[in-house]
């Protein structure tokens, strides 16, 4: 049986200004864009948020440790490569199958302000540029509490 990230939306609103903020900053670079905590936050673009395995599983990842493909919005991924960097800890899958476009999408797993999830999907033919974007976008945002 297929394990789902997050069926329904969440209710809490504490996150929607800035999931608002990054989809603008970041919506002509990705196809789809997710920010969930996997609890009562869950903030969808162009997404219904669907994985075959629990992203959160994906935190107790280490280079000793093998991620599993996993299957986003009815579409597989298989892992590509880990970013192995102290702030901002990423994993990289490629779709097996074109998308509708005929084209391979890239899907982007990494944290954000440390207690969410960001799920992107882009063009994997521009992997590099998008995934640079979206690392310098993340880089203006703060999550300190003031």
């Amino acid at each position: 049986m297929s394990g789902i990230i997050y069926e329904n939306r969440g209710v809490n609103t504490e996150y929607t200004d800035v999931f608002s903020s990054l989809v603008e900053d970041l919506k002509n670079d990705v196809l789809s864009l997710q920010l969930t905590n996997f609890d009562d936050v869950n903030h969808l673009y162009k997404t219904e948020g669907r994985c075959s395995m629990n992203v959160k599983d994906l935190e107790d990842y280490t280079e000793s440790t093998q991620v599993k493909n996993i299957d986003y919005n009815g579409q597989k991924y298989i892992f590509m490569r880990a970013i192995s960097d102290d702030a901002q800890p990423s994993l990289i899958f490629i779709s097996v199958d074109g998308d509708e476009r005929g084209r391979k999408r890239g899907l982007l797993v990494t944290s954000f302000c440390e207690i969410l999830k960001m799920i992107v999907t882009f063009d994997y033919q521009v992997a590099n540029s998008v995934t640079a974007r979206i690392f310098k976008v993340l880089e203006e945002y703060s999550c300190e509490e003031e």
